[in-house]
């Protein structure tokens, strides 16, 4: 442990965790190829934390380099290189740049006020008000020139940030208790400059972060900003652009402020891997007393959504969700949960494993799950819009606007191409399209298979008609695919009703996607019949009709569905020869089941609305098909799990 007085930064990656922790060899991602044997990652994601001692750095489960921080020392600011392979730091008295992967430090003589990273180079600020950049060597930090960025005037700079092969510049405009900057991206080759926003209106900018690949795709640059009438009084603000376009778009703390005496600051801030921007904040009362403690939030474009308590959403851990201030995702479905108490762990599906006590702060690097133009994320989900069906029941989703934004905000969150929904009704599905599109500026496609007919309601008062517009409705399955977005066309396969199943009252459905890359990829959805539906000689032949309409289809294949069975039961069992069809069904065609490390996936909530279903009934499998971060997700609405997972070239 460390020596009272001290900063420890750690810098580790998964492998660490596992091979520290865990006897067995590190489990691999969820990408697989066609055999089923996964694949290992290429670079596992590191990650940075503060705490008391010296500054180590990991990998692999071995430390690679340990450097004392002196008594007076401390970390100032932080970036990381555009592939993570460098994590850089300033202290009070020095430069520091760590290669993440061999644990080799650079270090130089530096007092400086802020640091960036753009375009393989290092930039420093040396002080309040300097006018121009100092530039090192990424690796070795050897003096690289200055940089006098156009469009700072006599005030100087405030802080600066890298962003991909440019820098974001805050030039002060005017000086006070609360200093206001124009908002620059710079070119550091030349110091050309553009205004892309002001500070004004919002607050003195805090900690910023760049993605190369936000929620639509596109690089984004994203900064906090705190604002205060007093001693006693604070708001928060979280401000985005595209670095290219300019244009800032600001989100005030409105929603996380509940009472009219509330005060909100926001601290740390990162991009997730589902290319939106995350913030840990604090609220309270002005006479000092907590409202909430700090915590995790996110905002999609469209709400605020405070993640710490949402951490079953993809993970098991003994933390209890109140307990967490901090959640990130890293590689391979493996995240970090660090709790208000320093207590830092990382947890995959229903692994938890102890990484540090006493952090006092955490770093992320940005990370893409793949090049925008080919990456393809399926999603699969329940929509449960046939969960508790009755008059005036609020239950699972129902017929209204509202629920079908929030079933909008359940896709987008994990950045769907396609969505493949059980129990929908087709003019809701017709109204989500219509929210997809909306939302995000693009053209969604929709596929349909029916199941049957019935009424769908509001679900708001005992003994009400069907909703307008669902009476006797088509009820089945839905695929909504994004055009242009990794797919360039899709093609039914199935026909504009799909295909009903053997048992009756359940169907398939599925596409054919041509992808931005080239590729031909078929994607299917299927609602299987429960056992008190049908019997079990029904269930078999519903499975060996999807079964024998894909071992017909050429090339990648990707099938997704609530099979209402588990593959994991042991044998002796009365479903036992629906269960072995399931898994003849995927071992005789190759099929990889990429979500089964994730555990259950159903079937109720509970009062701390987390789920308690002890079955994995919902899959997502793949044929000759390689994939990565495959995660599981909790919706607003459903009474399952959701699963999504990202398709790649092979």
């Amino acid at each position: 442990m460390g020596v009272s007085g001290r900063t420890i930064v750690l810098v580790a990656t998964v492998g660490l965790i596992l091979g520290g922790c865990d006897p067995t060899p590190s489990p691999p991602t969820s990408s697989t190829v066609p055999t089923g044997t996964s694949v290992a990652p290429d670079k596992p994601v590191p990650f940075a934390y503060a705490r008391e001692g010296e500054l180590t750095v990991r990998r692999s489960g071995k430390s690679v380099a340990e450097v004392d921080l002196g008594d007076e020392e401390s970390v100032v600011d932080t970036g990381w290189s555009a592939d993570a392979t460098r994590f850089v730091a300033v202290t009070t008295n020095r430069l520091l740049s760590i290669d993440t992967a061999s644990g080799a430090v650079a270090t130089a003589d530096c007092s400086c006020w802020s640091v960036a990273v753009a375009g393989g180079r290092v930039y420093t600020l040396g002080d309040y008000g300097a006018q121009e950049l100092a530039g090192y060597d990424l690796g070795e930090l050897k003096p690289a020139g200055t940089v006098r960025p156009k469009g700072v005037g006599e005030r100087g700079m405030l802080r600066i940030a890298g962003a991909g092969d440019q820098l974001v510049v805050f030039a002060i405009t005017e000086d006070g208790a609360r200093a206001l900057t124009d908002v620059l991206v710079v070119d550091p080759a030349s110091g050309s400059s553009r205004t892309v926003g002001k500070t004004d209106e919002v607050g003195s900018p805090g900690a910023v972060a760049y993605t190369p690949r936000g929620w639509l795709g596109q690089p984004m640059v994203a900064y906090v900003a705190n604002a205060s009438a007093g001693a006693d009084s604070s708001t928060a603000s979280l401000v985005w652009f595209d670095p290219a376009k300019g244009g800032q778009h600001v989100v005030d703390d409105a929603a996380l402020r509940t009472m009219t005496d509330a005060n909100t600051t926001f601290e740390q801030l990162w991009w997730g891997r589902d290319g939106t921007p995350h913030v840990t904040a604090q609220v309270w009362q002005s006479d000092g007393t907590e409202i909430a403690p700090l915590a995790a939030w996110r905002h999609d474009g469209t709400t605020w959504l405070r993640t710490s308590e949402r951490i079953s959403d993809t993970h098991s851990t003994h933390l209890k969700s109140a307990d967490v201030a901090d959640t990130r995702d890293l590689d391979g479905g493996w995240g970090l949960v660090l709790s208000r108490d320093g207590e830092l762990r990382a947890v995959r599906g229903d692994k938890d494993l102890d990484v540090a006590d006493d952090v006092k702060k955490l770093w992320t690097p940005p990370i893409t799950v793949a090049p925008a133009a080919t990456a393809v994320t399926v999603v699969n989900l329940n929509a449960a819009m046939g969960y508790h069906l009755r008059p005036g029941d609020p239950a699972g989703t129902d017929a209204t606007a509202a629920d079908f934004a929030d079933l909008a905000d359940d896709l987008l969150r994990q950045n769907a191409d396609i969505a493949n929904l059980q129990e929908m009704a087709e003019p809701a599905a017709k109204h989500l399209q219509r929210i997809l599109a909306e939302r995000t500026g693009q053209e969604w496609a929709m596929n349909w298979a029916t199941s049957g007919t019935a009424d769908y309601y509001e679900g708001t008062t005992p003994g009400e008609g069907p909703a307008e517009g669902y009476a006797q409705a088509r009820a089945g399955n839905a695929q909504l695919i994004r055009l242009g977005h990794g797919i360039q066309k899709q093609v039914s396969t199935t026909g504009n009703a799909g295909r009903m199943l053997p048992s009756g009252g359940r169907s398939y459905g599925g596409v054919e996607l041509s992808t931005a890359d080239g590729r031909t990829v078929g994607v299917y959805v299927t609602h299987l019949a429960r056992d008190k539906d049908a019997p079990s000689t029904q269930r078999v032949a519903d499975i060996r009709a999807v079964q024998d309409f894909l071992a017909k289809r050429e090339g990648p294949v990707v099938l997704t569905g609530d099979f209402n069975e588990s593959m994991d039961i042991p044998s002796g069992g009365p479903t036992e020869s629906v269960v072995r069809a399931l898994n003849e069904f995927t071992t005789r065609q190759g099929f990889t089941d990429v979500g089964h490390d994730l555990g259950t996936t159903s079937n109720e909530k509970g009062p701390a609305a987390e789920l308690e279903g002890t079955l994995r009934i919902d899959y997502i499998l793949t044929r000759d098909q390689p994939t990565l971060d495959t995660v599981k997700f909790v919706s607003h609405q459903s009474d399952h799990w959701g699963l999504a997972t990202t398709l790649v070239p092979r």
